[in-house]
């Protein structure tokens, strides 16, 4: 029986992903390019709990400026509000944001097709409210009129 961590290894591998094995921590560090921005990813393995976290980090060295955390917290309260699958979520000590998708699965039933979704509807919503950071950071736009612009510009389901 394979692990969790291995499990991932050959789904990124199967992809045809480069990444960065961080044995210490059971985890894959992943340079992702999407279409609004590039950003890291992080694919954990938590053995223990038959756990698999994937993480998209937003791009910003140093954080969310502390004036602008909790602008940026109400906006991805709002963004958050409707997603179905994973969550925004931010870190008020350090102003980190990421978007974390999850599950739970033994590593004999975790199958690519099941380690799929889970990645790529991560990399799709990051890629999607990408924008809505810089406008709130740095042109200093509402999180309700950020929101607003993305939604306006989504393709109908």
């Amino acid at each position: 029986m394979s692990s969790i961590l291995e499990q991932l290894i050959s789904f990124f591998q199967s992809e045809e992903w480069e990444f960065e094995h961080i044995v210490a921590h059971h985890l894959l560090r992943l340079e992702v390019e999407g279409n609004q921005g590039e950003w890291v990813c992080y694919a954990k393995a938590k053995e223990a709990d038959q756990q698999f976290i994937f993480y998209s980090n937003l791009p910003l060295p140093g954080g969310v400026p502390p004036e602008k955390r909790s602008a940026v917290a109400e906006y991805i309260t709002r963004a958050n509000n409707g997603l179905i699958l994973g969550n925004f979520e931010l870190d008020f000590e350090e102003g980190e944001v990421h978007y974390k998708t999850s599950l739970e699965a033994a590593p004999d039933v975790l199958t690519a097709d099941l380690i799929r979704p889970i990645v790529y509807a991560n990399l799709s919503v990051m890629d999607q409210y990408l924008p809505g950071f810089a406008w709130i950071i740095t042109d200093n736009l509402s999180p309700a009129a950020a929101i607003q612009q993305l939604e306006e510009s989504m393709p109908e389901d």
